[in-house]
Parts: structure tokens; C-alpha cells; sequence
């Protein structure tokens, strides 16, 4: 798998929003290509772009390729796990806000 970039982006995931996130991701495939990017490389990659509005070709290069990120975010789309982050995601956002 190749290793995590070394640009970092405001919308990159704090440790703590990873672990609260990972848990909500289906697991790899176990037939088919092994993963060559790591997931949390794939979801900062959407979360970029969902924040940044800029169009898929124009995902900076220290992110994976955009056909493989998007790719990932169909998937998750269609699956409901982009759903299930979001809904986490905003529960946590509410607790830190009391």
C-alpha cells in the first residue's frame, strides 16, 4: 500500500475523527486487487473535494488518483457509508458543542 501523503489540507481527519470513522467503513474486498491506498487517504481525498468544490480532475496530486477516489466515493455513496459517516460525524460535532 503506498504510504500517506506529506501535504496536509484543513480538511484532512484529526486522528480522533479517523478512529470515530473507520469503524463505518466496510471492509476491503478479499477478492480482486489488494487496496493500494490506504481508506483514510480515500475519504480525506472526498472530504477535500466535497469542501474545496473543486471538480474531480482538478483533485491535487498528493491525493490518489480521482478515478480511484471516486470510484471509493461511489461505492459509498450507493452503500449508505457515506450516510453513516455524515451522521457520525455531526453527533460528534453536537457533543463538542454541548
Amino acid at each position: 500500500m503506498r504510504e500517506h501523503r506529506q501535504h496536509r489540507y484543513p480538511t484532512d481527519l484529526s486522528d480522533g475523527e479517523w478512529a470515530a470513522l473507520e469503524p463505518l467503513l466496510p471492509p476491503p474486498a478479499t477478492r480482486g486487487r489488494p487496496l493500494q491506498w490506504p481508506r483514510r487517504l480515500m475519504l480525506e481525498a472526498t472530504f477535500h473535494l466535497v469542501r474545496s468544490g473543486c471538480a474531480w480532475r482538478m483533485l491535487p496530486s498528493s491525493f490518489p488518483p480521482w478515478p480511484t477516489v471516486f470510484a471509493h466515493f461511489r461505492r459509498w455513496r450507493l452503500d449508505g457509508t457515506l450516510r453513516c459517516l455524515h451522521d457520525r460525524l455531526r453527533a460528534l460535532a453536537r457533543a463538542a458543542e454541548g
